[in-house]
């Protein structure tokens, strides 16, 4: 039996290097860019982009489980719901039914500033830093696409299709996906679990990625007890 392949699928903040690197700790994992991150236009219809992702999923050699962050886990859960060929499961990290977004300011440096600031609990730090000049590079047109699909994406129409395990992590000062509205999103979901990770935010691999490493490895091992048997 393959072990499963972790996909890692970014959030709203900063894309692929988000991710830092805990994809590296993992033989086998890839990460995707969504579209605008930085190839390509940015999609702003959900459908159209779960489409698009699951096409893009498929090409990658499998059994795959989809470790999605923010704006990535609704994606993935969706992916899960509506293609559930391409996955053996999910880990939604800063996730719920439906996420929060942040105020921010209309100058493009400003709201990247406030995003991060809301978002993890060193911004200024040299990650936080680098994380900045991501989003710079990137533009404000495909920030402000992905803040779109941020408060057009409601999964609450699909979680009942969604068979697959999940687990989902959640900070304490998630400001997104805040403890109440994540667990509702766990209670919806048959044989998920929940894990709460003191003192992070929402970008919970940028304020403890030790930890995301950990949680990611041991759904990954306790899966692949079970690839097949679904």
């Amino acid at each position: 039996m393959n072990a499963p392949r972790p996909i890692f699928l970014h959030g709203a903040i900063a894309g692929p290097s988000s991710w830092g690197s805990v994809p590296e700790h993992f033989d086998g994992g890839a990460v995707v860019g969504l579209p605008g991150h930085p190839a390509g236009a940015p999609i702003t219809d959900p459908d159209r982009l779960a489409e698009w992702t699951a096409r893009a999923l498929a090409e990658l050699e499998g059994p795959r489980v989809l470790i999605g962050q923010g704006l990535g886990g609704l994606l993935a859960l969706m992916i899960a719901a509506r293609y559930p060929d391409v996955t053996e499961g999910v880990v939604a990290i800063g996730c719920a039914t439906r996420l929060r977004t942040l105020d921010v300011p209309i100058d493009p440096d400003a709201a990247i500033t406030a995003l991060l600031a809301g978002s993890m609990g060193e911004p200024d730090g040299d990650f936080g830093r680098s994380l900045a000049l991501a989003m710079q590079i990137v533009g404000p047109a495909t920030l402000a696409a992905d803040l779109e699909l941020v408060g057009a994406l409601d999964l609450a129409p699909l979680v009942g299709a969604i068979t697959c395990p999940v687990l989902v992590v959640v900070g304490d000062g998630d400001l997104w996906a805040p403890l109440d509205d994540a667990a509702r999103l766990a209670a919806a979901l048959a044989g998920s679990h929940m894990v709460v990770i003191n003192g992070a935010r929402h970008l919970v691999q940028a304020d403890a990625p030790r930890t995301v490493e950990l949680l990611v490895a041991a759904f990954l091992a306790r899966l692949e007890l079970t690839v097949g048997e679904r």
